[in-house]
């Protein structure tokens, strides 16, 4: 999306929050530790896309496992 459409849809947003970077490759030893040291001051953190998807999936599983806990006491349909 390019950021003229960005700022038209989501005028409050400010900034980025993240940032995808392709790599075609298995990254080198020194570019995780040469992005992270370079951007600290915003907050920047390397993480691969699997690591990603399992932090999200972890969450899901959490909300899953807690409405299942729910429904299967009764609570959830007493109330």
């Amino acid at each position: 999306m390019s950021d003229a459409n960005f700022l038209r849809l989501f005028p409050e947003q400010g900034g980025y929050s993240f940032f995808l970077l392709e790599v075609l490759q298995k990254p080198l030893p020194w570019q995780p530790v040469f992005w992270k040291s370079s951007f600290a001051d915003f907050g920047f953190d390397v993480v691969s896309t699997s690591e990603r998807l399992a932090r999200f999936h972890r969450v899901e599983n959490t909300y899953l496992s807690t409405f299942q806990t729910l429904a299967g006491s009764g609570w959830f349909w007493a109330h």
